[in-house]
């Protein structure tokens, strides 16, 4: 019979960290994540005497940069926190290291460390904020910081007002970093009540150098408890109000813009990261802060309000995109460009190649999808003029005079395509229905009645002639882009039915 082997019982192995600690300090690295009911105050009592130890976990690289299921990485935010408690003044120079972490447990504690530690730990805080070397995230933080030692001490209140407003008054460099710690402490003001610093925080505001999405003039005043003034225009029926950043200086600003087109090409066409540049605005936009012109892309709040209006509309939610038009510029063979570009290189194309119809019909297709239709009319006639046997052009035409409501105009056009039906030339087209739908529309014209807005669709078998009826684009599944539309209309699908 086999002898059994021994039974030994073996210690749990300690953390090889604590061997840098005092030993009244190891049971800070098995704390593992705060707890409301954590004592700190205990702790500090216990942990007078290591003010530098503590100081030294709190900034331990290894402990800071272990896993989060490691329960020693909480073993720093516990040290600052006992710090806080004792608030020693000799903490208050290297504790700025962590303004630099992007960890937000770790600013609650930092921020009553300061607001402890006394005047002198203030000023530390102070010229961080005006070091531009610094990092501008990490001078935000310190301002935080200044906010919650005005908030504590009142005898410091007053200083720290004081500072922030002269930081407003005297300016700074002219960069995204500085305006962002100038946003920082406009918002520190607010909440401190600082009504005294209002003139320096619209002085800010007039010299452009707050981030306005992140706050507005109104809400500065209603923070403060004064009656915000009514600076916004009345908006106009197809008013759009988003959020623009500029490409030149990289500012982002809200901006009304009276119309506006999303070019859905860009979800198919332009890969990651274009949907921001898919905005089409016909009124330039000029940048508020360097005077760029319509040189943007949506700002971080303009992409939120714009995939919140898609959602909307996919969804089936009425009024969904009200102020929005969806769009679809065509595709050149270079691929998707923001709507304006695409424009610019379509007359760029043409006027090296102006013979190049199939060039200046998809141009003239994509001024027209953005309703500039006058130039739409211009180029379809310029087509014309290349080859006169281009029916597309011919179609366009007569669907622009009827939507303008010149139907002798349009009457015209299609008694043409009727007489030159079998030279002229059509893309994916149903010649023979083609060829009903041209004499449904003359039917009608003639008879003084305009098609509607889905154009000439194919009269049914037993209707009278000259009337018209509009399919429910369902039925027609899933049709190309660029093919003509199944309703009879001879426009292409993306023209007619599928603009819904």
């Amino acid at each position: 019979m086999a002898k059994k082997k021994p039974y030994i019982r073996l210690r749990p192995r300690l953390d090889a960290a604590g061997e840098g600690y005092p030993f009244e300090m190891r049971g800070l690295l098995a704390l593992g994540r705060p707890k409301e009911d954590t004592n700190y105050t205990e702790w500090a009592d216990r942990l007078r005497d290591f003010v530098p130890q503590l100081l030294q976990m709190t900034l331990d690289d290894d402990l800071n940069t272990r896993p989060e299921k490691d329960r020693a990485v909480w073993a720093p935010l516990h040290a600052l926190s006992i710090l806080a408690e004792l608030a020693p003044e000799a903490a208050a120079e290297p504790l700025l290291q962590v303004l630099e972490w992007d960890d937000d447990w770790s600013m609650e504690p930092l921020g009553r460390y300061y607001a402890r530690a006394g005047e002198a730990a203030a000023r530390s805080l102070e010229q961080y904020v005006i070091d531009i070397n610094r990092a501008e995230m990490a001078r935000g933080r310190a301002i935080a910081a200044l906010a919650a030692v005005a908030e504590t001490n009142a005898n410091q209140r007053d200083g720290i007002i004081a500072f922030l407003t002269r930081y407003l008054e005297e300016g700074s460099s002219d960069t995204l970093e500085e305006e962002y710690v100038i946003t920082s402490a406009v918002l520190a003001l607010v909440d401190l009540r600082a009504v005294e610093s209002l003139p320096a925080i619209e002085r800010a505001f007039e010299e452009d150098r707050v981030e306005t999405f992140m706050v507005s003039l109104g809400d500065v005043k209603k923070g403060l408890g004064l009656a915000a003034e009514e600076t916004e225009a009345e908006p106009t029926e197809l008013g759009l109000t988003l959020s623009l950043k500029c490409l030149t200086c990289g500012r982002d600003r809200e901006y009304s813009l009276p119309r506006a087109f999303l070019d859905l090409s860009a979800f198919q066409s332009g890969g990651p990261g274009t949907i921001g540049r898919a905005l089409y605005t016909p009124d330039p936009v000029i940048c508020a802060h360097c005077g760029a012109v319509d040189q943007f892309e949506l700002g971080k709040t303009g992409n939120l309000a714009i995939m919140a209006m898609i959602s909307g509309a996919l969804s089936g939610q009425p009024n969904a995109t009200p102020n929005l038009k969806m769009t679809s510029i065509p595709v050149g063979p270079w691929g998707w460009l923001p709507p304006r570009e695409a424009l610019a290189r379509y007359r760029a194309e043409i006027a090296a190649h102006p013979d190049n119809t199939g060039l200046r019909l998809d141009y003239a297709d994509g001024l027209l999808m953005l309703d500039e239709v006058d130039a739409a009319l211009e180029e379809y006639e310029k087509v014309l003029l290349v080859n006169p046997a281009e029916g597309e052009a011919l179609l366009a035409i007569a669907e622009i005079k009827v939507a303008r409501g010149e139907l002798s105009g349009a009457l015209g056009v299609w008694e043409r395509i009727e007489r030159e039906f079998d030279r002229l030339q059509f893309k994916d087209t149903d010649r023979a229905q083609l060829r009903r739908s041209a004499a449904a529309a003359i039917a009608g014209l003639r008879a003084g009645r305009a098609p509607d807005a889905e154009a000439w669709a194919r009269p049914e078998e037993n209707a009278t002639p000259g009337t018209f009826t509009t399919p429910d684009n369902s039925q027609y599944g899933k049709v190309g882009r660029n093919e003509r539309c199944p309703c009879g209309s001879g426009k292409k699908y993306k023209q007619c039915h599928g603009r819904k």
